[in-house]
């Protein structure tokens, strides 16, 4: 591995860790997520920095990512965008007892998301979730343990990042699955699982600030 890589996945560890040691504190999500957005924003121009050096190395000309730190406006940074959906897995009607799939689906609609928060709800005597499947994920940094995710009775709380690297694009933009649900139902008839609009949101490349999406939508469950 070229040393500038190496010193750049080492650097990546010290945020994963340091994020695990802050799930124990005190520290609020609002908080957490703020700091995530810094420090990848810190990690992108550390690495951009470092392959310079290691470039020079190699004698090859160094690639270096467009880092656009312009000031941010009060109406851009307030505004309202993307959308985020649950939606069903293979199985269009859920059997009794049985494990299904639900996927939290995601839009960004143009923009750079560095982490995005997602807070679901259900009734814990209608369903239960038993674990949460993120390989799919655009988002490739647990910001919070499937652990902490699952706490709470009757709340799924998902907070997921991405790094970029060198020469790469910040943050991701486009349309994805952010994390699947794994659910067995408990009763029959219609079962809900919903998106708390106030406590899911997402935060922009350069904007140390949470945005909220535009366009939430839960979903109604058939089980037989």
């Amino acid at each position: 591995m070229p040393i500038a890589q190496a010193r750049v996945a080492g650097i990546i560890n010290h945020l994963i860790f340091f994020m695990e040691q802050q799930s124990n504190t005190g520290m609020t999500y609002k908080t957490k997520i703020i700091i995530m957005a810094l420090l990848l924003g810190a990690v992108i121009l550390v690495g951009a920095v470092l392959n310079m050096g290691g470039s020079r190395e190699l004698q090859t000309p160094p690639t270096i990512p467009s880092l656009s730190l312009e000031p941010v406006s009060e109406e851009e940074e307030a505004q309202e965008s993307g959308t985020l959906a649950l939606s069903l897995g293979p199985e269009a009607v859920f059997q009794m007892g049985s494990e299904g799939r639900v996927d939290v689906v995601f839009d960004t609609e143009g923009r750079h998301i560095t982490v995005i928060e997602v807070s679901l709800t259900y009734d814990p005597r209608e369903i239960e979730v038993v674990s949460i499947d993120s390989t799919r994920s655009p988002f490739d940094l647990e910001v919070l343990s499937a652990q902490d995710a699952l706490a709470e009775k009757g709340k799924v709380h998902i907070v997921r990042g991405k790094i970029g690297q060198a020469g790469e694009e910040k943050g991701y933009n486009g349309k994805g699955v952010l994390a699947s649900l794994i659910v067995k139902p408990k009763k029959q008839g219609i079962v809900m699982l919903g998106i708390d609009s106030k406590a899911s949101a997402f935060v922009p490349v350069n904007v140390a600030k949470k945005n909220y999406f535009r366009d939430i939508n839960g979903i109604t469950i058939e089980v037989r």
